[in-house]
């Protein structure tokens, strides 16, 4: 018996877009920024406490920028897009 040989389908992190930047920066997201990430694009709030010059703001920012790198309303990443806030006209 063999095993069927399909095509592999690499399995795209959530996090994909903001590892390439930091690739791209000779840098690694900390496990506390991509568990941070991950939180906040599941809707989750939190309190953020750690040393100055840890990666505080790459954390901070990091879901929200992925939340706006997204493409679609169900990307292959599973992140869902929050619709944009309807203005009304200034008078």
């Amino acid at each position: 018996m063999t095993a069927r040989a399909g095509p592999v389908r690499q399995r795209r992190a959530f996090d994909a877009p903001l590892d390439a930047w930091f690739r791209h920066q000779d840098w690694k997201p900390l496990p506390f920024q991509r568990e941070l990430w991950r939180r906040y694009l599941r809707g989750e709030s939190g309190l953020l406490h750690t040393p100055t010059g840890s990666g505080k703001t790459l954390a901070a920012f990091g879901g929200a920028l992925l939340e706006a790198l997204s493409d679609s309303p169900a990307s292959s990443t599973g992140i869902a897009k929050k619709p944009a806030r309807k203005t009304s006209p200034r008078a």
